[in-house]
Formats: structure tokens, C-alpha cells, sequence
């Protein structure tokens, strides 16, 4: 046998080993993934059944009529079918964690992601301070729309653009995720899962802990509508977007001065793009940002999307059914101290139930509970920092600083339809 033909073979068995090694590794994560959504689903049913449980121990009722009277029974009665509202909701929460794994992270199966370190890539576009929209949009969409300007948009039609806001972090998962999305996904707009902690000094406790429900929601609410409906029937973020420059340039983002109240949100243009007919898809892979640093700005922000989400809803062109998710949404904000009010009411003025109510508020309740506690366990724990964290804590306390660059209303990401790669 020829020196050559010796390392022909040598090689040719290296690459059958390393494959069978990627084999390998790859049916251990499916198997493990498999394992933490059959415990997550355990986990969702054991709050569901625990709160069902305790709904049916409120102690002794009375008959609401001849205690407190008709009137007195009557809104008593009303106020007790407002928790009811969020039972949609709740149901397409349960079905997006039942019916989609949270663990599984999908990759391209074409060549590894390459991205040619050429500065020509780089781009940064400044709006002129005297720029004006022909629908008169502020804030952060007037900036976005400038780009689609015919003399500042010289990307193909067919190009992939990726919105994120200046704090958002791109991670190895997350560009694998919008690979996979772009080089083999069918939907024109895709979105993903957003993290608030991993990976960042925490600013603010309350804040962070607050927005933890929003990474289950990515996972539960929104990947049921993205995955299953392919349609955002209950909300869309403003960040973490991606879709081709011809979708934007034919929806556009001139959306006035109404939709420019809370474009972070991109409710507005979401509903528009689901109009003419674009469909929408679940992105795998988490970004990662940082929660409003005040309780005072986090208010604020709430504010501004639920008015920004009035202001889409009574202003966008589009059939009540395209908008219902949304209008549940702000009854129950809208509704929320109503409905708060019934825990007072238990404990004060307690009258009987049917059975099926108190299944039904120990599942709504039980299923918002379990999204809290499963945002924060998504949030917080990481078993692979644990030894490397414990290690740094012995010799005192870690500080890690993130150093944000580009424009500080947002950030774009251009994928060429030339390349294929990121």
C-alpha cells in the first residue's frame, strides 16, 4: 500500500468516526431535551391540579341570593366570570408547551455559517433631523421607514433583514436558529425567544423577575401562534424580527402617528403583513437583552405598549377575527383589578360555585403560575455555570459589562439571498 493511499484511509476513518461521534451527541441531546419537556409538562400539570385543589378548599360557601341579597348576588356573580376572559390565553399556552418542545434548537443542515470579515458588510445609515414620513411616524419607526427610502434601501428583494434593539445580544444558538429559518423555513416573517438575565448583571430584581413571564410566553403563547396558526393573533414583538426586505418594503413601516406609539411592539405592521396574506413562523435559538432598570421606566413601558396596542386595534384595517387575541388581551388588562378582586372576595364574601369554575380558575391560574416559575427557571438556571460560578464566588463577586455599539434606536443585521450564509 502506497503513503498515499494510507493516509486516504486514515482520513476517510477519522471522518467516520467524528460522524458517528455527532451521532452520538446529537441522540443524547434529543433524549435529554425529550426528558425536560415530559418533566416541564409534569410540572405545568402539577400547578394546574394544585391550584384546582386549593380553589375547592376555600371553606364553607353560602347561597349568594339569600345571604347578600339579589343585587349584591348578581355582581358578585359578574365580577367572578372577568378571570375568565384569559381562558383563550390560557389554553393556547398550554397547547404551545404541550404540542412544541421549548429545548429543541433547530440548525441548517446546509455548510456551517461563514461570514466573510469584509468591512464593505458594514453599514451605518443616519436620519437627517429633517426627515418627515408622508403618514407623519415618529420615534423609532420614522427612523426604520427612512431606511426603505428608495436612495438609502440598496438591498435585494430577496435579501433577509434581522430588527433588534441596541441592547439585544446575538448568541450562537440564536444565529443558527435564523439560519435555519432563512435557508429552509417557508414563512415570509420569523421571531424568537428573547432572555432578560442569562448572561447580564442584574439591574433591577424586580423588573427581571417581572419580565420572566415574557421568555415562557415565547415559548408557550407566541410559539403556538407562530408554529400552529402562523399568524400573531395575540401580539408581536419589535425585536428579535426577521423577514425579507421585499415583505417590508411592500407592508412598510409609515405607520403614522398612532402606530408609532409603541413600534416596539410591531403590532401594527404584524397585522398589516397578516392582511396581505404573509405568513409567520417560530424562530429556535435565544437572544438576549436587558429588563427597563427602574420600576418607574417599567411602568412607563407597560403604559406605552397597552396604549400603542389601543391605538392598533382601533385604527388597523383589518376583520375583528384578525384582532380578537388582542382585544382579549387589553379586556384583561383593562379588567386586571377586577379581577384581583376576587381573591378579597373568597375570603370575605364566599359564596358557592359550580365545580367546573373552580376547575376553571385553578387552570387559568395554575398555567400563569407555572409560566412565572418556568421564565425563571429559563432565566436563572444554568447547571453548566454552576461549578465556574461557585469557583468565581469564593474570590468575590462577578462583574460582567456588555459594551452596546451602533444607533441607539436599533440595530439592523443584513443576510444577502446571494450567500445563503449569515
Amino acid at each position: 500500500m502506497s503513503y498515499k493511499s494510507l493516509w486516504s484511509s486514515l482520513f476517510l476513518e477519522n471522518i467516520l468516526r467524528y460522524n458517528r461521534y455527532q451521532n452520538n451527541v446529537e441522540c443524547s441531546t434529543l433524549k435529554e431535551n425529550r426528558l425536560k419537556h415530559l418533566v416541564t409538562l409534569l410540572a405545568l400539570f402539577c400547578f394546574i391540579a394544585a391550584l384546582c385543589v386549593l380553589n375547592s378548599m376555600n371553606g364553607p360557601y353560602v347561597d349568594a341570593t339569600s345571604t347578600y341579597g339579589q343585587t349584591t348576588a348578581w355582581v358578585l356573580f359578574v365580577v367572578s366570570l372577568v378571570p375568565y376572559l384569559s381562558l383563550p390565553m390560557s389554553l393556547a399556552n398550554c397547547l404551545g408547551l404541550v404540542l412544541y418542545n421549548p429545548y429543541d434548537r433547530k440548525k441548517s443542515s446546509r455548510n456551517p455559517v461563514n461570514v466573510p470579515k469584509v468591512e464593505k458588510y458594514i453599514h451605518e445609515t443616519v436620519v437627517p433631523k429633517d426627515y418627515v414620513t408622508k403618514h407623519g411616524t415618529r420615534f423609532k419607526a420614522r427612523a426604520l421607514n427612512y431606511c426603505l427610502e428608495n436612495h438609502v434601501n440598496h438591498l435585494a428583494v430577496n435579501d433577509w433583514i434581522v430588527h433588534l434593539d441596541k441592547e439585544t445580544i446575538l448568541t450562537k444558538e440564536s444565529i443558527e436558529g435564523v439560519v435555519h429559518f432563512v435557508t429552509e423555513g417557508a414563512a415570509d416573517i420569523g421571531q424568537g425567544p428573547i432572555i432578560y438575565a442569562s448572561g447580564h448583571v442584574v439591574q433591577n430584581w424586580v423588573t427581571t423577575l417581572a419580565d420572566c413571564i415574557r421568555l415562557a410566553l415565547d415559548y408557550s403563547l407566541f410559539r403556538f401562534q407562530f408554529s400552529y396558526l402562523h399568524k400573531p393573533i395575540f401580539g408581536f414583538k419589535g425585536s428579535y424580527i426577521v423577514f425579507r426586505n421585499k415583505v417590508e418594503m411592500d407592508v412598510g413601516l409609515d405607520l403614522g402617528p398612532k402606530g408609532s406609539i409603541a413600534e416596539d411592539c410591531c403590532v401594527f405592521f404584524a397585522l398589516k403583513a397578516m392582511e396581505r396574506g404573509y405568513t409567520f413562523d417560530f424562530i429556535t435559538g435565544q437572544m438576549r437583552e436587558n429588563s427597563t432598570f427602574t420600576l418607574v421606566d417599567f411602568i412607563k413601558q407597560r403604559r406605552r405598549w397597552f396604549v400603542g396596542q389601543l391605538y392598533t386595534v382601533l385604527g388597523v384595517d383589518t376583520t375583528v377575527l384578525n384582532i380578537s387575541g388582542l382585544i382579549l388581551s387589553l379586556k384583561c388588562s383593562v379588567l386586571m383589578p377586577m379581577s384581583l378582586s376576587n381573591l378579597i372576595i373568597s375570603l370575605y364574601l364566599p359564596f358557592q360555585r359550580h365545580v367546573i369554575f373552580n376547575l376553571l380558575t385553578g387552570f387559568i391560574g395554575g398555567s400563569f403560575w407555572f409560566l412565572y416559575a418556568f421564565g425563571a427557571f429559563l432565566s436563572f438556571f444554568r447547571p453548566e455555570l454552576l461549578v465556574r460560578e461557585a469557583v468565581l464566588g469564593v474570590s468575590g463577586m462577578l462583574h460582567v459589562r456588555h459594551a452596546c455599539s451602533g444607533d441607539p434606536g436599533e440595530r439592523r443585521c443584513v443576510l444577502g439571498s446571494s450567500h445563503n450564509k449569515l
